[in-house]
Parts: C-alpha cells; structure tokens; sequence
C-alpha cells in the first residue's frame, strides 16, 4: 500500500510541476496576428522621392508600428513638404498620425502645430486638427478648421489646401485679418 501512496504523490509532484511550467494560458487572451505590428521602429527618417528621384517629403517620427494589412501608425510626427528641393516650406508636427493600407498619404492626428509660409514667404504658425500630407498630390490639406497666424495677417479657414512648395495657400470661408503699417 505504500508504493501506491508514493506513486500517487510523485504522479501529484509531477503535475503541479507541469502545471507551474505552462502557466495561466488559459486566462490569458491571443491578439489575433493581423492585429499586431509587423515591424516595430524607433527613431525613424524617412524621405519620399518622386519618380525622378526628387526628394518631396521627409517624415520623422519617435516611433512607428507597420501592420500586416499595410497601413502604419506613428507617433511623435513632424512631415515636411520639400517642394522637390532640400528646403522645407512646411514642416507640420502632431503626436501621431497614420497612413492607410497601400497609400502615399499620411493623416496627421489632433493638435496639429506647424510652421509655414505665406506665398509672399512671410512666415507663418498654423494651427489646426486632423490634416494629410500626400505625397500624391504634393500637398498638405484639410477639411476642419484651421488658423494661420503671421506677423502682418492672421486668418481662419474651415479647411485649407497648400503645395508642398510653399507657392500656394488656399482656404475656405476665410476670415482674415490685416496688421496696417503707418507710412
């Protein structure tokens, strides 16, 4: 009878012991493999070329995640717009933004902050919420409020479009106020 209550109590041993190595699995929930990254960065730099190998947007974030599905998720986002050249007309910062699957466009997330430039080069702060940089159309847009501050000018827009060049500015039902110099 003894060896029977020494096998029953290595056979208990052993279980507990197996038990203790897998741990709760049970209690523990799967996130499905299409929704999680595929790649995780940190740090990250990226410049979009046009076909001719022109630089034409340059995208700097704290981190990145990329999904199966192709869409991406940053945070910590500044794009600039480089007009094809070096200089960055518009450089817009928000603390994240995402890009959909299969497409050359980024969403900028609330608050979006920036520095710009009227047509004239007057520089300007803007201000605004959700706003897309697209590589496509070589522009930054929006259809929410946004303000444009400058030294001689400040305006409010309920959406805006401007050229990555920095050549042009266009706003919708725009209330705009001058600052008159004396002569």
């Amino acid at each position: 009878m003894r060896s029977w209550m020494v096998i029953a109590l290595l056979s208990a041993l052993v279980a507990a012991w197996l038990l203790s190595r897998t741990g709760p699995a049970a209690t523990s929930v799967a996130t499905p493999a299409d929704e999680r990254p595929r790649y995780q960065a940190e740090g990250i730099t990226m410049l979009r070329t046009g076909a001719a190998g022109a630089p034409e947007m340059q995208v700097l974030a704290k981190a990145g995640d990329y999904y199966p599905d192709g869409h991406a998720e940053f945070s910590e986002i500044e794009v600039r717009g480089l007009g094809s050249a070096r200089n960055a007309p518009w450089q817009l910062t928000a603390p994240s933004g995402s890009v959909p699957p299969k497409e050359k466009r980024i969403l900028l997330h609330r608050p979006v902050e920036g520095r710009g430039q009227w047509p004239n080069g007057e520089p300007l702060a803007f201000h605004g919420s959700e706003v897309w940089a697209d590589q496509n159309k070589q522009q930054f847009y929006s259809d929410r409020p946004v303000q444009v501050l400058g030294t001689t000018r400040q305006a409010k827009g309920s959406s805006f479009v401007a050229g990555f060049d920095g050549k042009t500015l266009s706003m919708n039902h725009v209330e705009l106020q001058y600052v008159l110099s004396s002569p």
